[in-house]
């Protein structure tokens, strides 16, 4: 399932609207209190115990961001957030009764101010029958590709394209995979191709990562690129990276 979410801004003495830079963890902890409050807390450890494998991903589309250290300025008082999940445990609606219970609710943000989900719309997917596709990461939503480095306790960051990053990346997708179930010969034989991509940073927390957006070209089994494309791609596609568009699967 995927839906997109609208949210009004409401800031106090502000003449633009804004929020912190890393405003990624903001919709992490929106979609906590949507989950804790439905059907007293049942589905909570569910999706949000450390140890979960997540199924979802989404994406926080900002109107004409202007970066300024700590506080992005919005031109426009309005967030789009794209959620997107793989169905097979009914996430999504269960996720989609969260959201309708905080509707028309206030949610706080930082120097008091507020956002509150005005609309939601349920998107249109498409289905994905061909073992080639061409996925684009949609706006605000840049692919990471993680090495953790457990001697000094680091993470690094791979850009599609750099040296040894399809082969990090294919580990990543292996992980995942195999987590959800699919098996290791499915897991495994992912091929990547980069189109055209570049490199951006975003802020995570109190650190700046390396991210990739742009379009590649991915081939694997059609029931694992499905779930790719609903689940997200990727390190850390449950707190807003990793979500793709299909581009097009009509390929030779």
């Amino acid at each position: 399932m995927r839906l997109e979410l609208i949210f009004q801004i409401e800031n106090k003495g502000e003449l633009s609207s804004e929020i912190p830079s890393d405003y990624r963890r903001i919709f992490v902890s929106f979609l906590k209190r949507a989950i804790e409050n439905i059907n007293e807390e049942k589905y909570y450890e569910k999706y949000f115990a450390p140890t979960v494998t997540k199924s979802y991903s989404f994406s926080v589309i900002l109107p004409k961001p202007e970066f300024n250290g700590d506080v992005i300025r919005l031109n426009g008082s309005y967030i789009k957030m794209i959620f997107s999940s793989e169905d097979r445990d009914a996430t999504g609606l269960i996720f989609s009764q969260a959201f309708l219970k905080q509707k028309h609710k206030k949610f706080p943000l930082p120097k008091g101010n507020s956002m509150t989900l005005e609309k939601i719309k349920k998107l249109p997917e498409q289905e994905i029958t061909n073992s080639k596709v061409i996925f684009r990461t949609i706006a605000g939503a840049g692919l990471l590709i993680r090495y953790h480095e457990r001697e000094d306790n680091k993470d690094k960051y791979y850009i599609i394209g750099e040296e040894n990053a399809e082969k990090q990346l294919k580990i990543v997708l292996r992980e995942q995979l195999l987590a959800f179930g699919f098996s290791k010969e499915d897991a495994e034989d992912i091929q990547i191709k980069p189109i055209r991509c570049k490199k951006v940073v975003a802020r995570h927390y109190n650190s700046f990562i390396d991210a990739t957006v742009g379009m590649f070209q991915m081939q694997a089994n059609p029931r694992v690129l499905q779930y790719l494309y609903k689940a997200g791609i990727g390190s850390r596609s449950s707190i807003g990276f990793g979500l793709v568009e299909l581009v097009t699967q009509d390929l030779l």
